[in-house]
């Protein structure tokens, strides 16, 4: 079946390819000289994991979305799905690139699997790759994700997350300890139950669900863009925050606090964590869970 794949800027030219590849259409791209770059996609492929081994994951994609989801005890399946997307100036030349592209996962003494790619020869100044992966593993695996461009997507992990990309959305759901998630530019939503939370991003907002928390430590900050941040019931912590260009919104009662248009300070429940909220442009919003 012939896809297309809309990109802005650039002039889009349908090439037909025989049934057994995906068929992308080449893009004229003015930075490569108005050559036409031909793109095809490889199959999903799977890699099976020993989930009894398995002390955590750690990604690392140059270009192309990241997935991981957490697995419960009784599930005890876990894999690394890939799909590679390679492109070049002929088709054949997209082929090889495909070919060329070696996705592996190697352990290591303290089960930690690291997924990631590489080439298998010298990289043709043409080809261009990325390579998508989707990992299932056991909830209490800590996870690592590294993209440069790539959204990045985690849904029910209980331990430590660390994610960072430069050019992509973050979302993440946790309830292990520790918290980090990155991003240049894109938005981080983010649903943790926690203690050590830390989320930035320079262009995009960010909602920040830690309604599940007790004791709260951590920084969240954005440059541009807003910032929500919901706390229960049971929420302890000394909350900072301040905004340049907007105001800030808290109906959270607080202790001993100090509330201006850009800055607030004040003591939720019993102030034994600290956490500090800031934005250059945009407004800061703390709210209860229930409203």
């Amino acid at each position: 079946m012939t896809r297309f794949a809309m990109r802005t800027s650039l002039l889009l030219v349908p090439v037909l390819l025989p049934a057994s590849g995906c068929i992308i259409i080449a893009d004229l791209n003015p930075w490569n000289g108005g050559r036409a770059r031909v793109w095809v996609d490889g199959e999903t492929q799977r890699i099976s994991l020993d989930a009894s081994r398995l002390s955590g994951v750690d990604v690392r994609a140059h270009n192309g979305a990241v997935r991981v989801e957490g697995t419960s005890v009784d599930d005890a399946e876990a894999f690394v799905e890939y799909r590679i997307r390679a492109g070049a100036y002929t088709l054949d030349g997209a082929r090889a690139a495909l070919d060329a592209v070696d996705v592996f996962v190697d352990g290591d003494a303290e089960g930690m699997a690291h997924v990631g790619w590489r080439w298998r020869e010298p990289r043709h100044r043409s080809w261009a790759v990325s390579v998508s992966f989707d990992v299932h593993a056991p909830q209490g695996c800590d996870v690592k994700v590294r993209t440069h461009n790539g959204r990045i997507t985690t849904t029910s992990l209980a331990g430590d997350v660390n994610l960072v990309s430069h050019n992509g959305s973050v979302t993440v759901q946790s309830t292990g300890d520790r918290l980090r998630a990155e991003t240049h530019n894109g938005r981080i939503d983010a649903t943790f139950a926690g203690r050590d939370i830390t989320l930035g991003t320079h262009n995009g907002r960010i909602e920040a669900n830690v309604s599940g928390c007790s004791v709260l430590d951590g920084r969240i900050a954005t440059h541009n863009g807003g910032v929500r941040v919901t706390v229960g019931a049971q929420a302890s912590t000394v909350v900072q925050a301040a905004t340049h260009r907007g105001k800030i919104n808290c109906t959270v009662p607080l202790e001993e606090s100090t509330v201006g248009s850009h800055k607030l300070l004040g003591r939720i429940g019993d102030g034994d964590g600290s956490l500090k909220i800031s934005t250059f442009n945009g407004g800061i919003r703390i709210e209860n869970r229930d409203g």
